[in-house]
């Protein structure tokens, strides 16, 4: 019988080969028995429960990875609580492992050919930022991305996080070279080394057994050290350093204090810390990272001397080579070294900075007739195109998130020049094109945010993300048989998408049928707890169907999910207008524009809320405000002109009625308003004009103009 040592060697390159090539159960079957062989191996049952979780068993892989202290095991089961909804138990079991947590970093350390098996300090923060967030503890969530985007600046999701939680954001700060970055490129011409020398320990050493990492933790200790100083000059409350980068929405930026780190405006209800007042603090690191400053300032010396991650931490195809170089052979090592180098890299191009060849090794009397051999001098490319690719990737994420980071907060002019700013090429990517829809949306555009999601249909017709805002726009626009088509696409194409279900639930919701749209909105809000929308859209039907209460409970539940939702805002606040709580009314109408303060609609709820009140000046206030912010709207200006013929400022009514006029010829209220006017103002032949005019557009309110027009010949 083999030894259990290379027994576990074959079951575990079998199981890599089988999760590579997507062959989930041959995976789970291997690695079941390699968990027979050793049950006390927490790296096998890391690789159990990982393919557990790759099929999406994830009470399996929490059972498999429970009360394991081995890294991976712990990422797994921590990754299984943020899919099962234990956003709580996942913070507890990663905190409480902390001291075990990787002190490296592996930007760089993974291609085509080679992978890192565990994850890095980087992904960790990001987990745990994801499961704060869930859970409603902000404050913790924002250290955690910030923490993991001052790391790797490429992990997306922790930028998206980070927007859903409201941050202020100075991305050119996030965007740069970070110290690892600096660190992993002394990596960047190791893998021919690793090759070689992979191919000599490959029948040694097995690549897929993990070890004691503190090589490799002795190896990043310089990293560590420069981004412990950094994070502790960039987010500490007290830095006057102009690094900083990112504030809490709400908070006040001064000229020496670049950035602070503060709770968001209106607490998240779900949070923990919301019944205390939140200090701003510096992102928590292991004390093994609290190391002096003056560590930071060798960091790029020692990087240059670290190595590449070992052998038994990586797991490679080419370790697999059949060709074996013999170890006493220096020359020959030299020689195969070279020839990787040589046709793997490119040499330094002419008028480039100069390369510094390295020294080939010794070279034995014995060996001396191989001088000759022009390929045992290892050549040192040029870095430059790499680093030019590096910069480049860092520029397109910085627009990207410039653009994301304005739509989060509502800034759609802004987010819009950023994103059509883009390349040709990223524009018409679907993702871009979903977000400059939902900006177009949000402004009230809405031809050209159809534009937007027909042209997004036409190259991704199997995307069902963001096809709620699509739905609910063909509901603005009352194209019923698109609105059909699209949900009966979506439901074809994935049946337990809540954004299918939303589909179907507008389009039954445009044909009136209250009822039934609110099984499918019920439908989609099962399917995902967490997704807000649907419980608007149910409180919409509620509230279409007179029934207040259950319709308050609705809006309540959405701003649970995401109290940055601010349509459930809006639609509590309308509920409570009905209802005559026109005090509990200006409360949820001003949260709600605090969120998007770029809103019309939710300005001009505030000044209907305060002339209810009777508070006429601060409501023309409001109106005014509203007409800045879309002066192409005619409701602004309407709602504004009848306040104005309540005030008896006819003059300036008057102004106000006319490019209403211009901008809605077709609307009979603004006919009978002037109509009003103009009686008012003792002119009876232009009120009938107006009177007669707004008649013939709404036959529907004739009882009404009618009335009015008796009331003008009576006074005749």
């Amino acid at each position: 019988m083999p030894s259990l040592t290379f027994q576990a060697q074959q079951y575990r390159r079998q199981i890599w080969y089988f999760l590579d090539n997507n062959i989930d159960d041959s995976a789970t079957f291997a690695a079941e028995r390699l968990v027979a062989l050793n049950p006390d191996d927490a790296a096998s049952r890391h690789l159990l429960s990982l393919c557990h979780l790759r099929a999406q068993r994830y009470k399996l892989a929490m059972q498999v990875a429970n009360e394991q202290k081995h890294i991976g095991c712990i990422y797994v089961y921590a990754t299984c609580c943020l899919k099962l909804g234990k956003y709580r138990l996942g913070c507890r079991t990663l905190e409480r492992m902390r001291p075990a947590w990787p002190k490296t970093c592996h930007i760089y350390s993974h291609d085509d050919n080679e992978r890192q098996v565990l994850p890095d300090l980087a992904a960790i923060q990001s987990l745990l930022g994801d499961l704060y967030r869930n859970f409603g503890d902000a404050k913790e969530a924002t250290e955690c991305y910030s923490t993991a985007l001052s790391i790797n600046p490429f992990i997306w999701s922790a930028l998206e996080g980070l927007c859903k939680l409201g941050v202020n954001l100075r991305l050119s700060n996030i965007y740069r070279v970070t110290p690892a970055m600096l660190a992993a490129r002394a990596t960047w011409l190791d893998h021919a080394e690793h090759e070689v020398s992979g191919i000599e320990n490959s029948q040694h050493r097995d690549p897929f057994v993990s070890d004691d990492s503190s090589l490799l933790s002795q190896a990043q200790q310089p990293f560590l050290s420069r981004v412990e100083n950094v994070q502790h000059r960039l987010f500490s409350p007290d830095s006057t350093d102009v690094d900083g980068d990112l504030q809490m929405a709400g908070s006040s930026t001064s000229s020496n204090n670049a950035v602070t780190t503060s709770t968001p405006a209106s607490p998240d209800p779900r949070s923990r810390h919301s019944s205390r007042p939140q200090q701003p603090l510096p992102p928590r690191a292991p004390d093994a990272l609290r190391r002096s400053a003056t560590t930071a300032t060798t960091a790029a010396t020692a990087a240059a001397s670290a190595t590449a991650p070992s052998v038994s931490e990586r797991r490679s195809s080419r370790l697999t080579s059949a060709a074996v170089a013999t170890p006493t052979s220096q020359s020959q090592t030299g020689s195969v070294r070279g020839r990787l180098r040589s046709g793997l890299l490119k040499n330094t191009k002419p008028g480039a900075p100069s390369a510094t060849a390295a020294v080939p090794p010794p070279i034995s009397s014995d060996e001396s007739s191989r001088r000759d051999d022009p390929v045992t001098v290892k050549v040192v490319p040029d870095d430059g195109e790499r680093i030019e690719a590096e910069a480049c990737m860092l520029s397109l994420y910085e627009t990207l998130a410039t653009g994301v980071h304005a739509l989060s907060r509502f800034d759609c002019k802004s987010a819009l020049q950023s994103l059509e700013s883009l390349p040709v090429v990223q524009q018409d990517s679907p993702y871009v094109l979903s977000k400059i829809g939902r900006a177009y949306f949000e402004t009230v555009r809405y031809t050209e945010a159809e534009a937007c999601f027909v042209r997004l249909r036409e190259i991704d017709p199997m995307r069902v993300e963001d096809m709620e805002i699509y739905s609910t726009l063909l509901w603005h626009l009352r194209k019923d048989v698109e609105l059909a088509f699209l949900a009966r696409e979506l439901i074809d194409i994935d049946r337990y998408s809540p954004q299918a279900w939303i589909a179907i639930g507008n389009s039954f919701s445009l044909q009136k049928e209250h009822d039934q749209a609110l099984k499918c909105f019920r439908r989609a809000s099962h399917l995902d707890p967490t997704f807000a929308y649907p419980y608007t859209l149910q409180g919409h039907e509620y509230v279409a169907n007179e029934e207040y209460e259950s319709a308050q409970n609705a809006f309540r539940l959405a701003m649970r999910a995401d109290w940055r939702h601010y349509n459930a805002w809006y639609g509590i606040g309308m509920l409570f207008l009905k209802t005559g709580k026109f005090q509990l009314a200006e409360q949820h109408f001003r949260q709600a524009a605090l969120i998007n303060p770029a809103n019309a609609v939710l300005i001009c709820c505030i000044g209907m809320v305060l002339e209810k009140l009777e508070r006429f000046d601060e409501a023309l206030q409001q109106y005014e405000i509203a007409c800045g912010l879309q002066p192409a709207s005619a409701m602004p200006r309407f709602k504004k002109a009848r306040l104005l013929m309540s005030m008896r400022k006819y003059s300036e009514c008057l102004a106000e009625l006319r490019i209403v006029k211009n901008l809605a010829p077709d609307e009979s209220s603004v006919h009978y308003l002037l109509g009003r006017l103009y009686k008012a103002q003792g002119d009876r032949q232009n009120a009938i004009k107006h009177f007669t005019a707004a008649l013939n557009l709404d036959p529907k309110a004739s009882h009404v103009i009618k009335e009015a027009i008796e009331g003008l010949q009576s006074e005749d």
